[in-house]
């Protein structure tokens, strides 16, 4: 009889899986698991936008892949959005459990000034734009970290700005 390759590979990892994080400590490290999960910004609709008017917030859709072995928790997240020199900070800080091999969407709202509205009104043509997004992850194994560095390349919508 013959047994695909993958699905041997996956038979055996179902039997192992159960098996105590602290068996895993030497084979996986943080960074293997930061490694194989990744977050990106939303790639439809709109993924930023910065509200002015009466709800001033920041709303920035998130996708947060988990592409490893173990099921991960998302515990907390914090971004920080740069629209010229207005820097505005958010945080979400539900945890979301992600399965391996599954992808979430999170969105993560915050607060705005209103200097920083009067700051993005005059300055819509061409402005520099980044993102950046650091989450601390729970998992059996090992708790790690994942920082994107400068997310770019987005062009944020602007409601009643």
């Amino acid at each position: 009889m013959h047994v695909e390759p993958m699905t041997a590979a996956k038979t055996l990892w179902r039997f192992v899986s159960w098996m105590p994080g602290a068996l895993f400590r030497r084979i996986f490290s943080q960074r293997w698991l930061a490694e194989r999960t990744t977050i990106d910004i939303r790639p439809r609709h709109e993924p930023v936008s910065i509200r002015g008017g009466d709800q001033q917030e920041i709303v920035v859709w998130l996708n947060i892949a988990n592409r490893g072995h173990f099921d991960v928790e998302l515990d907390r997240l914090w971004l920080e959005l740069v629209y010229g020199a207005a820097r505005m900070q958010a945080v979400h800080l539900s945890r979301i459990l992600l399965k391996a091999g599954t992808t979430a969407e999170v969105m993560v709202r915050g607060g705005i000034s209103p200097t920083h509205i009067t700051h993005i009104a005059q300055r819509t043509e061409r402005p520099w734009i980044e993102l950046r997004v650091n989450a601390e992850f729970n998992c059996k194994v090992h708790n790690f970290a994942v920082d994107t560095g400068p997310l770019q390349g987005f062009k944020p919508d602007l409601m009643n700005i």
